[in-house]
């Protein structure tokens, strides 16, 4: 399927200016409810296994997690299982996040995260209009994720999220500070030999992908970068809708003053969790 913001799928942001876009539309819960959607469509209740690559890793993970009676197992292809990140325990002190931006840049050379040059105005434009040409540039970044770079055969776990632990990676990772993204692919594929893909991507199936980013653009993909590096009330409440719907203990058993709370302040006019989670999940295609 096509996740929003890729191939065909439509929205009413598309061709809006970068700062006009509605990255609400971009949260977990919308891309569960894409999901749910398409189930219910193709007349089924339930699903016996989703299976995600890559970013449907993570789409794929957030189904079963968010819908377990429907989505009853699920299979992630080069992507970790991330869990939601848990609210601070009772009285436990809040983590301060790891500014790993900073951390890299404070490197010698400097350095930056790809998730959050995706995240920034120019990075679409960038991948748009290559100064390589889009096929070549998809066929190098293509050869640069697979096994047939040798560059991959040293990859290991990490020892911390930090920026010293993160230097070492591939730099369609972890990019030098002033580079773009096309840039990074077309140094690193300057010695490469870029007709050795075409055993598993043939040149026919490489131009279905560049005719539909010829005609779509990049940037409604790019969108679920800013969504996830960007902190939004939008997000918090795909936070909070979670732990207090499914969470067991969660924000619900940490007392009824909390709960109203959350119902209040974070869906509005006492709606509650439970309420929230009926429409984010299914209401607009006609689940009950």
């Amino acid at each position: 399927m096509d996740q929003r913001g890729y191939g065909r799928t439509t929205s009413l942001d598309d061709g809006l200016p970068f700062d006009k876009v509605d990255l609400t539309q971009y949260t977990m819960t919308n891309l569960v409810r894409d999901l749910v959607c398409l189930v219910y469509k193709l007349d089924y209740t339930q699903v016996r296994c989703i299976i995600g690559h890559d970013f449907g890793g993570m789409s794929s993970a957030m189904a079963a997690l968010m819908r377990p009676d429907i989505f009853l197992s699920t299979v992630q292809m080069s992507h970790p299982y991330k869990p939601p990140p848990p609210p601070a325990f009772g009285s436990d002190p809040v983590k301060k996040p790891v500014d790993i931006q900073a951390e890299l840049a404070a490197l010698d050379p400097p350095l930056k995260h790809y998730k959050y040059y995706n995240s920034t105005p120019p990075a679409a434009s960038h991948w748009d209009s290559p100064s390589q040409g889009l096929e070549t540039y998809l066929r190098g970044y293509f050869h640069l994720k697979s096994g047939d770079w040798a560059g991959n055969a040293n990859t290991r776990p990490l020892t911390s999220w930090s920026g010293e632990a993160l230097r070492d990676m591939p730099q369609y990772y972890i990019m030098p500070l002033n580079e773009t993204f096309p840039e990074v692919i077309q140094s690193n594929m300057a010695n490469e030999d870029v007709y050795k893909t075409e055993l598993w991507l043939t040149p026919q199936d490489l131009q279905v992908y560049v005719s539909e980013w010829s005609r779509t653009g990049f940037q409604g993909a790019l969108n679920w970068y800013r969504a996830q590096t960007q902190s939004t009330p939008q997000s918090a409440k795909d936070l909070f809708l979670y732990a207090a719907a499914w969470g067991g203990r969660g924000l619900r058993g940490r007392g009824k003053r909390r709960e109203r709370l959350l119902a209040r302040e974070d869906f509005g006019g006492g709606r509650g969790a439970l309420g929230a989670a009926r429409e984010a999940w299914g209401s607009d295609c006609g689940i009950e």
